[in-house]
């Protein structure tokens, strides 16, 4: 079976610190044998098929779970060093995911990708709940060079990163874009104690 998507190569981005959850939260059993950072591999994988790379620095053992691992040339910077990585490591466009969001669905990247097909000149096409969500969508190579400016000058927050008029955002139900951030949420999610 062809690719149908040839040039948008799919990454979880894995490099926080869990600092609310109090250890790392990837490596967190959720559920079906699988850790939460399955959960996004999973549903990338179902629309892109396995060719899932992670970006950002994670605990080692988390790099059997995907299919391929980049080097973190911007550690301890947020989620715009793991994107800002993946970009540089390919000339495709990239779809993105947070490792800590097991309630993403294949249908809503699909959602996205589908609008991307009809907004070529938008760099980024993202996720929507009630406010953006940049941590689940797509970012065209175009959009490398204003990310990179961001970082240098220490704006690192995506939520306005790409200019309000060069993307689009596709409305995901709210509980898809939740992620595990403290332990709460954990056990609440997966019936831990």
């Amino acid at each position: 079976m062809s690719d149908p998507h040839p040039d948008i190569d799919p990454f979880v981005l894995t490099g926080g610190k869990s600092s609310r959850f109090g250890r790392d939260k990837l490596l967190a059993p959720a559920g079906r044998g699988m850790l939460l950072v399955d959960y996004p591999i999973a549903a990338l994988r179902e629309v892109f098929g396995h060719r899932v790379a992670l970006a950002g620095h994670c605990d080692s053992s988390i790099h059997a779970h995907a299919d391929s691992v980049i080097d973190d040339p911007y550690p301890g910077v947020g989620p715009i060093g793991g994107i800002i990585a993946a970009l540089e490591s390919t000339s495709n466009d990239i779809f993105v995911l947070a490792g800590d969001l097991p309630s993403v669905e294949p249908s809503h990247i699909r959602q996205i990708l589908n609008i991307a097909k009809f907004s070529p000149s938008a760099l980024a096409i993202l996720a929507r709940t009630d406010t953006v969500e940049p941590l689940i969508g797509l970012y065209r190579h175009a959009c490398l060079t204003i990310l990179k400016d961001r970082l240098d000058n220490n704006r690192p927050s995506l939520h306005d990163a790409i200019p309000a008029h060069k993307h689009e955002l596709v409305p995901i139900p709210f509980e898809a874009a939740d992620n595990i951030n403290t332990q709460a949420k954990w056990r609440t999610r997966f019936g831990q104690r």
